[in-house]
This record gives C-alpha cells, structure tokens and sequence, in this order.
C-alpha cells in the first residue's frame, strides 16, 4: 500500500464516519436502521429463527433469514457501542469499509482509482454507512469479488473466505446470488477452453433460459414486492408498475434502467434531495457509459457477453425493489453498486488493458535472427 491510497483510505473512513453521523442526526426515519439499531435479538435466538424459518423454503421466510442476521449483527454492535445508535452506525459502517479497502487494493492502481472515484458517491456512503443490510452486503460482495480478481491473476483463491461471504450474501439478499455466480461460472468456463466466445455464450444461453421456467414466478414475487409501497406513507410516488401478467418481462428494459438512475426529470425538480440524486445518477451512469464506451470496438467477445449478462441479472432481479419509488431506487441501487463498477471497469476495462500491454509487450521484444 503505497503512502498516497493510505492517505485516501483514511480519507475515506472519516468521510465516512461524517457521512454516518450526518444521516443519523439529519434523517429522522433511515429504513430499517432503527431496528438493526436497537439490537434486542439474541444472536443464539436469531439463528435459532434462521433454522425454524429455513425448514419453510420459501421466499418470504428467507427474506427473513436476512434480517434476523442482520438483527444478530445489529445486537452486537449495539452491546459494544453501549445502546448507541450513532456507534451502532459506525460499527455497520466500518464493516463495510473493510470489504471496500479488500477490494480497492486486489486491483491494480489503474483501476483502483476509477473505482475509488465512484465508491465515494454520497448516497453509496450515505446507505452503506449506517446500519443496514447493504452495509453488509458491500461486504460479502466486496470479498467476493476479490477472490474473482484473484481468479483472474492466475492466483489462488481463497475458498474458506469465498464460501463464508458467499453463503452470508446468499443470506442477505439471495437475488443477488445469481449475477455472482453467473460471472464466476462463465469466467471458470471461459478459461478451460479456447473458443473462450463461444463457451460464454452457451453459458449466457443457459443463464437466460432459466427465466421461461421461472417467468411466473418471478412476476408474483414483483406484484407482492409492490404491495410493500403504499400511498399513505409516500413509499409509493409512481403508479403501479406492474399490472398485466408477465410485466416483469415486458417492462424489464425501462424498469432496469429507472430503477438503477433514480428520479426521473419530472421527480428530479420537485426538491433538492431529488436533484442532487438526479445529478449524482448523471454523473454515474455517464462515467459507466464512458468506460465501455471508450474502446467498444476492441472488446473480446467472451468478456462483452460475460459482463453483459452479469449486469443483466443483477439489474434485473432488482429492478422491481427500486420502480416504484425514486428515494428506494437510490438506497436499494447502492447494494449492488460495487458489483455493477467492477462488472465495468474490470471485465470490461481491464481486458484493454491487459491486450494492450500484450501487444507493447510484443512490439518490444526484438525479432529473432534468422
């Protein structure tokens, strides 16, 4: 770690730390924070609930595994902070910020920087610095992806901490489960063979197929998703999304993209909070754009199919937790922020740059005599 990133990461964690304390003074309702905040579950009587809960194998009791987790992990810190909730806070906040240095310093610095640029947007910061489920989650998936880069750099990974996280972010949000298996499935594949495109894209074909089988499903897991919204309570800003069987099919493309940017131009003049959001997704989807962009035409094919159905399913199976209101797109999108960046800057990115070293590598080393 050279001096200048041990100078940003402290940067980071006080910034964080500020970013933290801010949204428990200023915000008089933060999700879910409250209870994770309060503790009061046993960590021996949350998982005893995982387990009962567990036997039931349906969604909903899963959903709940996440939390009593969650609450386990909230407990603890709460007894160690002495019933604060501002050190409750940092404690979630902390935890996160562990996962994100991992990660930051598996890369290299070329890469390191574009991802330190967006990893301090203020509402990634805002939601991963308290406690919350996607403080944890940037954990797991923060781990998860650096034994992928570890993968890739021909080193060996580590399976104990790639299981443990795995199995924790499976825990806490299984959806996300799938676009992290996808691009670790699809990338072992890949390197096993030579027609590298070829192999991605039957591994794409079967991913993608999975979703005729379980197309009614997921669009009764969409509408009770909506029913969590209501009026009343100004979780509900927009008008139901899904209304006609299968929506969650045939509205996907739009409902992918608003879920992931945020307010709309319409929501974005109606307060400053909305603008500032609307800014901030600008800024974002922009510099994403950018970097795939850059050097589209040179792209091997095996990682343009990879990345793109990687950020396929994770935009996809989240989409319907961010439709309906602008304020939830922006808090649940900084869960599975981490993972859409590095989709972009290390598939896709890095590929160039390591073909690019390649070739100068080559252009350098002199011909041989005949």
């Amino acid at each position: 770690m050279t001096f200048s990133w041990s100078i940003f990461f402290v940067f980071l964690f006080l910034y964080r730390c500020f970013v933290s304390i801010i949204a428990q003074s200023s915000v008089q309702e933060l999700g879910d924070a409250s209870l994770y905040q309060r503790g009061g579950r046993t960590v021996g009587s949350g998982f005893s609930a995982l387990l009962y809960e567990g036997q039931s194998f349906n969604v909903s009791a899963f959903r709940h595994i996440g939390t009593h987790v969650t609450e386990s992990i909230g407990t603890l810190l709460s007894i160690a902070g002495g019933g604060n909730a501002y050190l409750t806070n940092l404690g979630f906040q902390t935890i996160a910020f562990v996962g994100l240095v991992k990660l930051l310093m598996s890369v290299e610095p070329s890469i390191r920087r574009w991802l330190a640029l967006v990893l301090i947007l203020p509402s990634f910061n805002f939601w991963t610095s308290i406690a919350s489920k996607e403080a944890l989650v940037t954990l797991c998936i923060c781990m998860i992806l650096a034994n992928y880069v570890r993968m890739q750099k021909l080193q060996k990974v580590r399976i104990i901490s790639l299981a443990i996280f795995s199995i924790l972010l499976a825990l806490l949000k299984p959806h996300y489960f799938i676009a992290v298996a996808y691009l670790f499935g699809a990338t072992v594949l890949a390197q096993r063979f030579r027609q590298r495109g070829v192999v991605a894209l039957s591994a794409a074909v079967m991913s993608l197929a999975m979703l005729y089988p379980i197309a009614t499903f997921l669009d009764k897991q969409a509408r009770v998703i909506a029913t969590h919204f209501r009026v009343s309570d100004n979780t509900l800003t927009r008008e139901i999304y899904f209304v006609h069987e299968l929506d969650i099919l045939f509205k996907a493309p739009y409902g992918m993209f608003q879920s992931f940017f945020g307010p709309t131009v319409s929501e974005a003049v109606s307060g400053t909070l909305a603008m500032m959001s609307f800014i901030e997704s600008l800024f974002l989807v922009g510099l994403l754009l950018m970097m795939i962009l850059h050097r589209f035409w040179d792209i091997r094919a095996f990682e343009a199919i990879i990345g793109s159905v990687t950020l396929f399913w994770i935009l996809f199976v989240t989409y319907p937790f961010g439709i309906m209101n602008p304020g939830s797109a922006v808090r649940y999108r900084s869960g599975y922020l981490v993972l859409v960046v590095f989709v972009v800057i290390f598939v896709f990115v890095r590929g160039f740059n390591e073909r690019e070293k390649t070739t100068r590598s080559s252009m350098k080393t002199p011909a041989l005599a005949e």
